[in-house]
């Protein structure tokens, strides 16, 4: 189905505001900080009229030795045998939201999602630079709202390097009691900063 240009101009949107959030939030966190992002991303979509609802998910992403293979075979490597050509080659992924909740934190990703455009301003995160594995902050459209864990969607960047994202409805809910969701009052002045920094690249 063809995309709608008004579709494409909400997901264009979507990217910037995504991407401003990213960078206007660096000096305030410490990856990981998916939840401090997620939660200053959705506050500035309120500005302009947009729910962007929190998502946990799973990520993995991997630069373009191991693109190569997921383009040709349309899955991930998976025995040993496999693994080990692409790793000798420089093969590298990073997997994102598959750890378990400790005292330290949630074991999870979370992103926004505004229909089904997903917004992941913490996929950065993964970047490994020696490894050439490169991702930018992300609004990816094709998103399914219901989207299942068993049908994963990949996509693949002008780059080379590629991001799998799966949805993780068995992820606890502890997201929600962390001070980094709920702490509105200090994320005030960088999310009018994000409002004020997307008016003006938009205009």
């Amino acid at each position: 189905m063809p995309t709608k240009p008004a579709d494409r101009a909400r997901g264009d949107f979507l990217g910037v505001l995504t991407t401003v959030t990213h960078f206007v939030l660096r000096p305030y966190c410490r990856s990981p900080a998916c939840i401090l992002r997620a939660r200053a991303l959705s506050l500035a979509g309120d500005a302009f009229g947009l729910t962007l609802a929190p998502v946990p998910v799973r990520l993995i992403a991997g630069n373009a030795v191991v693109g190569e293979f997921l383009r040709a075979e349309g899955r991930l490597p998976e025995a040993a045998e496999e693994w080990q050509p692409l790793l000798d080659a420089g093969g590298w992924t990073v997997g994102v939201g598959f750890g378990e909740d400790s005292a330290k934190g949630w074991g999870g990703h979370l992103v926004c999602c505004c229909g089904d455009v997903l917004c992941d301003p913490s996929a950065p995160d993964v970047n490994r630079a020696r490894h050439a594995l490169e991702v930018p902050p992300l609004a990816l459209g094709g998103w399914e709202r219901e989207a299942r864990p068993d049908r994963p969607r990949r996509f693949f960047l002008p780059n080379e390097c590629f991001v799998v994202y799966e949805s993780a409805p068995d992820c606890s809910e502890r997201w929600q009691a962390s001070p980094d969701w709920r702490r509105l009052r200090s994320y005030r002045k960088p999310v009018a900063q994000i409002v004020r920094l997307v008016r003006e690249s938009v205009a």
